[in-house]
């Protein structure tokens, strides 16, 4: 095993980024959590000379490497190959551990999250760690340390996506599908996305999901859709992630208020609008 001081002697150990939405999910889930920050990691220690932990750059040139294929992909940019793409998260407790890698596991098995490669983790408690490749599409499994904390393998191009890492971060906290807006009838999902975009007369079309369907505008909101980012991104930081982080503590009856509440009702109307089309009702 290296010491630090070898592998810094390298370029190619300070060259490596820990992508900004990457951090994003690692304080997102350890302030969701009550967990310190450490419970989160993404660059690799000096056991870690292979894999997603490591930069595809630092897998195909550092000397001390010992697998160049394990995570390596085509077609990345010269910024994308000094991209870290492992996350590890500890929960700190067993009943959020088996909750997460279980929500996971439903997630990526559903094809939710296809920009995963891989994960592991505890999804009954017993002492064989769970996981799937997302490549293959097959059970896969991993050593004894991943059976309390659950580790992410990223496809590296998408390592600093924001929508993806709040996608996840809404699976992982079981804010997406089953959440706030899952429970409502479809008269009440109309009603609090009236109350979100006004009663414009517009019609709620995302994927072919709208207010008779299983998600809604909250739902998107937290599951952090291109459109809905891009508007949040216009606010400062913290209020936007106070919006995301209150959306997903009060009751479904709330949701739309505390919206209007933190954006504004003219935001809020608008941040409703990048999620319409087309005009009429259903």
């Amino acid at each position: 095993m290296p010491t630090y001081a070898q592998l810094a002697a390298e370029a190619v150990w300070g060259r490596e980024i820990t992508p900004p939405a990457m951090t994003w999910l690692a304080e997102a889930l350890c302030a969701h959590f009550g967990r310190p920050r450490t419970a989160a990691g993404i660059k690799g220690d000096n056991r870690h000379l292979n894999g997603s932990h490591r930069s595809q750059e630092w897998i195909l040139q550092s000397r001390w490497c010992t697998n160049r294929r394990y995570t390596v992909e085509s077609g990345l940019t010269a910024e994308q190959a000094r991209w870290l793409a492992g996350f590890d998260f500890t929960p700190g407790s067993t009943k959020d551990m088996l909750l997460i890698c279980q929500r996971l596991d439903r997630a990526v098995r559903a094809g939710e999250l296809e920009e995963i490669a891989a994960w592991y983790g505890n999804v009954d408690g017993d002492q064989r760690v769970d996981g799937w490749d997302n490549i293959r599409n097959v059970v896969a499994t991993s050593d004894s340390s991943h059976l309390w904390h659950l580790h992410i393998t990223f496809k590296r191009r998408h390592a600093n996506d924001m929508a993806l890492m709040r996608r996840v971060f809404a699976v992982l906290t079981g804010t997406n599908n089953g959440g706030l807006m899952s429970e409502l009838s479809g008269a009440e999902q109309r009603e609090l996305y009236n109350a979100i975009c006004g009663k414009g007369g517009v019609r709620f079309q995302v994927a072919g999901r709208g207010p008779k369907g299983d998600r809604g505008v909250v739902d998107y909101v937290l599951e952090g859709k291109d459109a809905v980012l891009e508007r949040l991104n216009e606010l400062p930081a913290a209020t936007a992630e106070a919006t995301l982080a209150r959306l997903g503590q009060v009751p479904v009856a709330e949701s739309a208020r505390v919206l209007v509440a933190v954006l504004g009702s003219e935001r809020a109307r608008e941040l409703g609008a990048a999620l319409t089309a087309g005009p009429g009702s259903e």
